[in-house]
């Protein structure tokens, strides 16, 4: 199988069977509900492109180090030394899941029923960078452990982000949460096949060693944490509480701006 092959009959059938039926329940649904699943889905679409923007250094790191690899015919062309099907996958995951999230998981509009534990934020969002900490170490210190070092440096400050910004949310949300994450093991039984297929290779040197079912280790964490971060950002703008928080934040950060700008300066003696 090819990269183009994977794209073709593995993620785009499923990316247009999600985005029809997104379609349909908004023509389907009255208002705010319609409204609300048009916001989502706008989430969405910014979020694939946002995607593709953040992954690429770390993807095209991944591959001039070999930590991944594919066959010259397996590709179309290259950009910035990754693949054009690579951009495409990134793309089309992220729709994927988003849309998966919007049918499945959108939150309701009143919020969560039980009152929401502040403490959540700072501490989940510290245990996040310290993973991102370990990740990092334990890539610079063993060749072995560059793949899952650098996916968990590269991938959790965000997710310290979310929790920065609604952990409490997201834990009050949590069956929602889980719906959305459904998805997670079909992407790895895709990426499996993938590999075992020739679609992609990815490499013994920079891996450590472990597999489930002879998908690697580091592949399972890598479509984890991608998944929740597609899904915990779906879940975080689409609930009230959070883009009240934004808003809050943003007009403290206006207000300061405007303040610094224009406060009159103090008049000096001579």
């Amino acid at each position: 199988m090819t990269y183009r092959q994977f794209l073709v009959f593995a993620l785009a059938p499923g990316v247009a069977m999600l985005a029809t039926l997104l379609i349909a329940r908004t023509s389907a649904a009255g208002e705010p509900v319609a409204g609300q699943v048009r916001r989502a889905a706008a989430v969405v679409l910014g979020l694939a492109v946002g995607a593709a923007v953040y992954t690429t250094p770390w993807d095209g790191w991944m591959i001039r180090r070999s930590v991944w690899w594919y066959r010259p015919d397996s590709v179309v062309d290259t950009a910035l030394r990754v693949p054009v099907e690579e951009y495409l996958f990134m793309v089309g995951m992220t729709l994927l899941v988003g849309c998966w999230t919007v049918l499945v998981a959108l939150p309701p509009a009143g919020g969560p029923p039980e009152p929401l534990a502040w403490w959540r934020r700072p501490v989940a969002a510290a245990g996040w960078l310290l993973l991102a900490g370990c990740g990092a170490t334990a890539a610079v210190l063993s060749p072995r452990a560059l793949y899952l070092g650098s996916a968990l440096a590269w991938f959790c400050p965000p997710l310290a982000l979310h929790s920065a910004v609604g952990a409490d949310v997201l834990r009050a949300v949590h069956g929602l949460r889980l719906r959305g994450m459904a998805l997670a093991p079909l992407l790895w039984v895709a990426d499996g096949v993938a590999i075992h297929t020739g679609a992609w290779r990815v490499g013994s040197a920079h891996t450590v060693g472990l597999a489930v079912l002879g998908l690697p280790v580091e592949e399972i964490v890598f479509y984890f944490l991608t998944s929740m971060l597609i899904v915990d950002t779906v879940l975080l703008l689409g609930h009230p509480q959070v883009r009240a928080r934004l808003a809050r934040g943003l007009m403290r950060a206006v207000q300061g701006t405007h303040r610094r700008v224009w406060s009159p300066v103090a008049p000096t003696r001579s």
